[in-house]
């Protein structure tokens, strides 16, 4: 065999050995309404996260996700610009979620869209706990759809 050829047959060996990887995609909804501002968390077999931003009209995407059993965590903290213009949330949520998020003080954050801001709702702290969620999908290699219900 020449060794030109040799070496890509190892090439192509080596490539077929790698990881099998997912996309999970779908909408995120609470009572029946989508969650216009977070992330989603997908926790792999391994106990590795991989977030994914929820858009406004409630979807999401994460992708390079192994195959296997996730955990999926779905946090939704207040948006910038709500300060004080919000009604609190339901019972069992705290100020943990919005806790989370991380700003530089020397940076100020810009409001999110009004649209969101109107459209926002508090989601329980349970939901952001992989210990708590029990948010579980099978990810298989490719796309994988699965709308979050957070009831």
């Amino acid at each position: 065999m020449k060794p030109h050829l040799l070496i890509l047959v190892a090439a192509l060996g080596v490539v077929g050995c790698g990881p099998s990887l997912g996309t999970l995609s779908g909408k995120v909804c609470y009572n029946g309404r989508p969650v216009v501002y977070g992330t989603v968390v997908v926790i792999d077999s391994e106990g590795l996260p991989h977030p994914g931003t929820i858009e406004p009209d409630g979807r999401y995407e994460v992708s390079g996700l192994p195959a296997g059993v996730a955990t999926i965590c779905v946090t939704s903290p207040s948006p910038p610009g709500t300060e004080n213009k919000l009604p609190p949330g339901p019972k069992g949520r705290s100020q943990k979620a919005d806790a989370m998020r991380t700003k530089r003080e020397d940076e100020p954050t810009p409001a999110a869209p009004a649209d969101v801001i109107s459209n926002w709702q508090s989601i329980p702290d349970r939901f952001s706990d992989p210990t708590q969620s029990k948010l579980q999908f099978t990810v298989r290699r490719g796309s994988n759809s699965w709308d979050i219900p957070l009831d």
